[in-house]
């Protein structure tokens, strides 16, 4: 007999904990999702709990799998095509594609990293990191990194160049051949940001 109470209290604690471990899923996919919505929901009066409850489930587990994708029609300005909200934060004359309105003067330049190239067989042999749009649109911004500088930026420009960064370059903004140019012959600060949607 008292061996049976044992296992009827192992049995009762083990449904306890898995009961607990339910909710705990439940709750933390319930979470996750608010941030994911398909704008087809419904809100809906209270029904019985194994209904609501599998209902429920259902459209977390769609809205889940299913991330809502930002497209450029999301965003605020197609030519700042972020969501994130630090970077949403930088002041519209720090944008790169105001950055004419800077030129000969010691500011802050931000946006997405277009392309990171080293130009080996140049004297030099600079890295070039193309900010907002490619070279030779002439809205492009770079940063010029000579190689004597390379050490200094090794793991930024590891981290930059697998695409989905951003970078904000504090320096004197001059011009070269008619293109928008930041150089490490002058004092520079940088930021960056790796995986930005």
């Amino acid at each position: 007999m008292r061996n049976m109470r044992w296992q009827i209290a192992r049995v009762m604690r083990i449904a306890i904990i898995l009961t607990m471990a339910f909710a705990l899923f439940a709750g933390l996919c319930a979470c996750g999702s608010s941030h994911y919505t398909t704008g087809t929901e419904k809100s809906s009066s209270a029904t019985s709990s194994s209904d609501g409850a599998k209902q429920n489930q259902d459209q977390y587990e769609d809205t889940w799998r299913q991330p809502k994708q930002a497209t450029p029609e999301t965003y605020v300005d197609p030519r700042w095509p972020t969501t994130n909200s630090q970077l949403l934060a930088i002041p519209e004359e720090q944008r790169w594609y105001n950055a004419w309105g800077s030129v000969e003067t010691t500011c802050t330049i931000a946006g997405p990293v277009i392309d990171v190239y080293q130009a080996t067989n140049e004297y030099g042999a600079p890295i070039f990191v193309n900010i907002g749009a490619d070279y030779p649109d002439p809205d492009c911004v770079t940063l010029v990194i000579w190689a004597d500088d390379e050490a200094e930026f090794d793991s930024t420009l590891h981290d930059i160049d697998h695409g989905n960064a951003w970078i904000s370059v504090t320096s004197y903004l001059t011009t070269y051949n008619g293109y928008l140019q930041f150089s490490t012959d002058n004092y520079v600060e940088w930021t960056y940001w790796t995986e930005v949607r």
